[in-house]
Order: C-alpha cells, then sequence, then structure tokens
C-alpha cells in the first residue's frame, strides 16, 4: 500500500527487505480479515471475523512514515523538492487507485447485484477521484472504492510533508505538530462538521510514530541495536496487532499504533542479520502490496461466488453481493451523524448491510442509474450477446 522511492534508483527503504516483509504482513492481515468476514456473514456463522486483521492499516501508517522519511531525505533543502515529492506520490498512487474506482464504477453498472452496498451519489464520485472524505447516498463517509479512505489519510500526510519541504523546514517538526493539532480536534469534533474534518483523527499520529523511526534510521541509531532486544520487540509487536482488541480510534492508535512501530523498529533493526534470510516471496508480496491492497476486494467475492456455486453453501449472488461491499467493514466507513465512531467497526458496517440494503436504487447518481438502467436492457434484449 505505501509509496515507494522517490528517486530513479532504488532508496534505502526499498532495499530493506523486512521493511518489504512487513508491507506484505499488513495486506495479508486486511485481506485475512476479509476473508474470515466472508467465511462468517456466508459460509460459517460461528466463525468469528479476525478483526484484528485490521491492523494492517496501522501497520501501513506507519511504514508510510518511516518511508517518506527515508526515501525523501535527499530532496530536503532542495528548490524543487516539494515538487518532485508531490509528483512522484502521485505517480505512484493515483493511477492504480482511478484504474480500480472506474472497474468499481463499471462492475456496478454493468452488475448491479455484486454492489448491493453501494449507496453513490455524483459528489461521492467525484470526491472518491480527489482523495476527498464524501458520504455516500446512505450517510456513510466512504469513496466507491472502499480502501480508498486511507488513501485519503495518505494525501493528507503527503500534502503536510511536502508543504515542509517547500519552506525547507524539518518534515518531523512540521507533520508532527500539525497532526498533533488534528488529533486533538478529533476530541471537539462535532456531527454537523463538514464531512472533510473526519480527516481530523488520531490515525495521522502513526504518520509521525514512522517519521520517528525513520529518523533514527537515519542517525544511524537502529542499526547499532543489538538483537537481545531488536527481535523481542518486533515479535511482540507484531503478536499485538495479530491478537490484542481495541475499542475506539485513540486506544486503536496507542495500542496497534505503538505495536505497529514496535514491530518495524524490531525488524529494521534486525535487517543486518536477519534480511538476507527472509523469504523472497514475502518480499514479492510486498512489492506488490498496494495493488493487492487495491484490488482484494474484487477478488474475495469472485472466489466466493465460485464456491458458493459449487454448492458448498448459499446462493451465489447472495455471496457475491454481500462479500464484495460486505468486506468495507474494515474500510472506515463511518455514518455522517457517527464519525467518532470505530473506523472499521462491526457495528457500523452492520448498520450498513442491514438498514440500507432496500433502498439501493433511490440512491445511486442519476447518471449511474441510466448506465444501470441501459445495461439491464442489454441483457434482457432477445439479441443481447449476438
Amino acid at each position: 500500500m505505501n509509496p515507494t522511492s522517490t528517486t530513479t534508483k532504488k532508496s534505502a527503504s526499498e532495499q530493506l527487505r523486512s521493511v518489504q516483509c512487513l508491507r506484505a504482513v499488513a495486506a495479508l492481515f486486511v485481506v485475512g480479515f476479509h476473508g474470515t468476514l466472508l467465511l462468517h456473514d456466508n459460509f460459517l456463522a460461528s466463525a468469528k471475523p479476525w478483526d484484528n486483521g485490521n491492523s494492517g492499516v496501522d501497520l501501513f501508517f506507519v511504514i508510510s512514515g518511516f518511508i517518506m522519511m527515508v526515501s525523501s531525505r535527499r530532496l530536503l533543502g532542495r528548490a524543487d523538492g516539494w515538487r518532485r515529492f508531490i509528483v512522484l506520490r502521485l505517480v505512484r498512487i493515483v493511477p492504480m487507485y482511478w484504474l480500480t474506482t472506474i472497474a468499481k464504477l463499471l462492475s456496478i453498472a454493468a452488475v448491479p447485484e455484486i454492489a448491493r452496498h453501494t449507496y453513490l451519489t455524483t459528489w461521492n464520485t467525484i470526491a472518491s477521484f480527489l482523495f476527498l472524505p464524501a458520504a455516500d447516498g446512505a450517510g456513510f463517509v466512504k469513496p466507491v472504492l472502499a480502501v480508498g479512505w486511507t488513501l485519503s489519510f495518505e494525501m493528507l500526510f503527503y500534502v503536510v510533508f511536502a508543504a515542509a519541504l517547500f519552506f525547507a523546514l524539518d518534515p518531523l517538526i512540521v507533520v508532527g505538530v500539525a497532526m498533533a493539532g488534528l488529533a486533538l480536534i478529533s476530541l471537539v469534533a462535532q456531527p454537523d462538521w463538514p464531512v472533510v474534518t473526519t480527516l481530523a483523527s488520531p490515525f495521522v499520529l502513526e504518520f509521525v510514530f514512522g517519521l520517528i523511526i525513520g529518523r533514527a534510521f537515519l542517525a544511524q541509531r537502529l542499526q547499532e541495536a543489538s538483537p537481545a532486544w531488536a527481535v523481542p520487540m518486533a515479535v511482540a509487536g507484531l503478536v499485538g496487532l495479530a491478537v490484542v482488541p481495541v475499542d475506539g480510534l485513540w486506544e486503536r492508535v496507542a495500542f496497534w499504533g505503538i505495536a505497529a512501530s514496535a514491530t518495524l523498529c524490531g525488524s529494521v533493526a534486525c535487517e543486518r542479520w536477519l534480511g538476507r534470510q527472509l523469504p523472497d516471496l514475502f518480499v514479492r508480496i510486498g512489492e506488490a502490496s498496494y495493488s493487492m491492497y487495491l484490488t482484494h476486494g474484487f477478488v474475495l467475492p469472485v472466489i466466493g461466488v465460485a464456491l458458493a456455486k459449487s454448492g458448498i453453501t448459499g446462493p451465489a449472488l447472495g455471496m457475491g453481493g454481500g462479500a464484495h461491499d460486505g468486506l468495507a467493514s474494515a474500510y472506515g466507513q463511518q455514518p455522517a451523524s457517527d464519525r467518532r465512531g470505530v473506523v472499521g467497526s462491526r457495528g457500523n458496517i452492520g448498520l450498513i448491510q442491514g438498514t440500507t440494503r432496500r433502498r439501493r436504487s433511490r440512491w445511486r447518481a442519476p447518471w449511474m442509474r441510466s448506465v444501470a438502467a441501459s445495461a439491464t436492457r442489454r441483457t434482457l434484449s432477445p439479441t443481447a450477446g449476438r
């Protein structure tokens, strides 16, 4: 999920196999949660979704802060550093995200049943492409492609980081102050505030955690660490992400954010001893983690439909529709009237699935309704497919 180098050559962060492996772990955590959610909702109700898979997002955010500090060090003090930073971030993030968002829109238009719990509006669609938080037709703050909520936070981080480069200031100080301010604002945020203020969240502190670790890495502090504490720290952090439950955003940042930081810190410190011994497969998965993060919401429903059609369980359409947008529970959708709820909470997605399903066509944007109607007519036409 995280951006890679800001230079033509591989950055130090990319050369760290431990960081690439952690990217893989983060992506697999998120996929793991959604896989178990699909299992629970469509196959085995007694199976409990692995809610801790959501912590993969926290690990991604901490890694992102680390990578930006390390890979952008040569841009500090350069007159065009901020511009180069922004351009390279956009080149890295935008094309794949726009393509997957367009794919989601086309899938909704062509086969509405695969996205029964998507309630588009014109502004929600436009805002999705601009990485701006916006409420959908059901009142939930989420983009067209559900995972895009994390990219809204990433873009906010990039803008603040670029501002530090523009004014030739220390990114750690500028980002630290800005994110601390946004986190504090979240304590007094009101439900009737503009939707964009959902970015004022303690989540943003996790980028600062990563920046601090990146600064320590650049100062050679981590490379001098003893494996006697580095290995236990990495393992303890990873175990914490996997098993420690949280309730609320501040508790999530306090537990999962710190655990993610410990995992990254310990892993980077172990790089010189263990880096070359890490599996190449995990390194490759880490390199593809952004694509995996964006596309797994398409892949899992296909698997679900295939299993359903095989006769293992339930109707295929029920599986497909429930899986595709039902997977959104870890993606931070929050109703506009309850923006301070836990991002990715089971309660929010339950509300999405339970209270808004029957009004889907009402909330679809006019242009989307016309496209869907056209697709339906083609499907029902006697000459269709000839």
